[in-house]
């Protein structure tokens, strides 16, 4: 095809466009309005779903998986590191956080384990020092406390070894966590560190600050107290107790546990931990408390009922465990060297050897601890119940939660190296958060872990995003080849009306010895001009609704913020269809150029 014979044919499309202008612009605009819902669409999609991908993407909360709650038995080596495969970063850990108390705050702050490669401090630019003796502060715990980077922040290390002990410890400040997500008052302390404070409260020396261990091994831990009472305190008064330094985040609630006597009409409110366990010294205070406010009450521990094997002689007994009010009194005399405690049942339990019984339960890591006993009756109690001393209920509950071993002849429960039980884990990408939460579901159904079978993520929040971002495309394609198809009429029945329209003077540029097919460039060139100035229309016009919609979010949600996002990259691909398409659609059109016969027109 020569090139002078495309020039001119150039010439005369910008010739005739400018002669017939109020009939091209009117078809530019006719174009751009269908043209214009493409771009408006696309640019709500791409803003809406793009905006709430970013949110995913940037929120490493968002690809965080962790157990439901701490775990009763310890992960295997093995699948952690299996599970270090799959994920991008892990934090293992024997529990889940610690609370702790810190000088100037009058309640106990969640302390919890956390590594060098974690969001939380990579984001931030916080670099652990090697000896990993160091701490990080929430933003609101760095407010409450007057800290800053570079100073001391003292905690006190609380454990009760048959006497409580309190340690002061000093810590640099070497970051302070900014942001709303976390807003509440809450520290980060080196994984290695937050596991020797953790292992120092069950009794095993903290080396890090020269606290030997504690000789006589678990003490006593409970899961709330049972106040009888006679009157119960008013709720302002309630709250008011709340409001002090104590273990307990939510008011009593009323209860029949214990059994009762006929002439024993006092209520029995429990005062109910959250997510931890007190020891005596809790107990105490909160009798203090009860003094303070002018209350009469009698406080009994209360732990959560768990299965406990009753064995008398050959037999075995599935019993629950419960604290009474006076601990058990044993008539019987000692058989052995061995110090043996003694438990209540009904009569209905009974065997024949009451002085030859054991009780069997599991620790935290599975394996069976036995504690022999002597038996006795009380007439208190309903069969499938067990009444164990108050120390020891309170020992046992400790060492079911924990790897522990009991020693009979010192009639101590000792804390032994523990496993894995809690662990965070984050997915390289919200991509791949169904592969990490599908893995730990995996490990969970084939281990019977409930922790595991439901594992705490947000994927929810992922799925329904991309469930969002899915039916916004299948929305936007279906509205897209509707508006293209009526397009595409628009461009063909345009170009098909311009060669009838121009057919004579179509025909004497026959005559004076343009080709067919170069003819053929003429509706086409002006299909496309017509064609990329609506392009250019309907980008004004997704502009014009870009700055409306931004204004109108403006003054409603009073921030700055817009519903629509189009880039180059995807408004240059939206364009290249529309050309392309037209193009072809104009070819198909400009092939009637052919059928025309100059000698037919001549005669006209």
């Amino acid at each position: 095809m020569p090139l002078g014979d495309t020039w001119h044919i150039s010439r005369l499309v910008v010739l005739d466009l400018r002669y017939e202008w109020i009939l091209s612009l009117c078809m530019i605009l006719a174009l751009g309005a269908v043209f214009s819902p493409l771009f408006i669409l696309l640019g709500l999609r791409e803003g809406l779903v793009g905006s709430m991908l970013d949110k995913l993407r940037h929120d490493p909360e968002i690809r965080l998986v962790t157990p439901k709650y701490p775990m009763s038995h310890p992960l295997s080596e093995q699948w952690l590191r299996e599970l270090r495969v799959v994920a991008d970063i892990v934090v293992a850990a024997r529990t889940s956080g610690l609370m702790l108390d810190v000088e100037q705050i009058p309640t106990p702050v969640n302390a919890v384990p956390v590594i060098s490669e974690e969001p939380v401090l990579t984001q931030n630019q916080i670099v652990l020092p090697s000896d990993e003796m160091a701490v990080v502060l929430s933003r609101r715990l760095a407010a409450d406390t007057s800290s800053k980077v570079g100073d001391d922040f003292v905690i006190e290390l609380i454990r009760d070894t048959g006497e409580q002990e309190r340690h002061r410890v000093s810590l640099p400040v070497i970051g302070i966590v900014p942001g709303s997500a976390f807003g509440e008052q809450k520290l980060w302390l080196p994984l290695a560190l937050f596991n020797e404070i953790d292992r120092w409260r069950d009794g095993q020396g903290l080396p890090a600050f020269g606290l030997p261990g504690a000789p006589s091994g678990i003490t006593a831990e409970y899961d709330g107290v049972i106040a009888l009472v006679d009157d119960s305190p008013a709720d302002p008064m309630l709250r008011r107790m709340l409001a002090r330094r104590m273990a307990f985040s939510q008011p009593p609630t009323l209860v029949e546990i214990l059994p009762r006597q006929t002439e024993d009409t006092r209520e029995q409110l429990l005062w109910e931990t959250v997510g931890n366990r007190i020891s005596e010294y809790e107990i105490s205070e909160l009798a203090d408390w009860y003094a303070e406010e002018g209350f009469a009450a009698e406080l009994v521990p209360f732990i959560h009922p768990f299965s406990i094997d009753l064995r008398i002689g050959t037999r075995t007994t599935c019993v629950r465990p419960v604290i009474l009010p006076q601990d058990p009194i044993c008539t019987l005399r000692q058989q052995s060297n061995v110090t043996l405690s003694c438990v209540a049942v009904s009569a209905v339990m009974d065997g024949p050897s009451g002085k030859d019984a054991m009780i069997a339960f599991m620790s935290g890591a599975g394996e069976t601890i036995e504690v022999p006993v002597q038996l006795i009756h009380t007439p208190d109690l309903h069969a499938g119940r067990i009444a164990i001393p108050r120390g020891l209920a309170g020992r046992l509950n400790a060492a079911r939660q924990r790897d522990a071993r009991y020693d009979a002849p010192t009639d101590q429960f000792h804390a032994i190296a523990s496993g894995t039980r809690f662990f965070r884990a984050y997915a390289s990408s919200i991509d791949s958060l169904e592969e990490l939460v599908a893995f730990i579901i995996k490990q969970g159904k084939d281990t019977g872990e409930p922790a595991l079978i439901e594992p705490a993520s947000r994927i929810k929040d992922v799925r329904q995003v991309q469930w969002v971002a899915d039916s916004l495309n299948q929305l936007y394609l279906l509205i897209a080849a509707v508006s293209g198809v009526s397009g595409l009429f628009a461009v063909v029945a345009n170009v098909y009306a311009g060669i009838q329209r121009n057919r004579v003077d179509l025909a004497y540029l026959q005559l004076l010895g343009l080709p067919r097919i170069v003819l053929i460039l003429y509706p086409l060139l002006k299909s496309v001009f017509l064609v990329f100035g609506a392009i250019l229309v309907a980008l004004l016009a997704f502009w014009l609704f870009d700055e409306s919609a931004s204004r109108v979010v403006a003054n409603i949600y009073r921030v700055n913020a817009t519903l629509t996002r189009l880039d180059l990259g995807a408004a240059g691909l939206l364009t290249a269809v529309i050309l392309v398409s037209a193009t072809i659609s104009s070819l198909l059109a400009a092939i009637a150029v052919l059928r025309i016969e100059p000698g037919d027109y001549i005669r006209e």
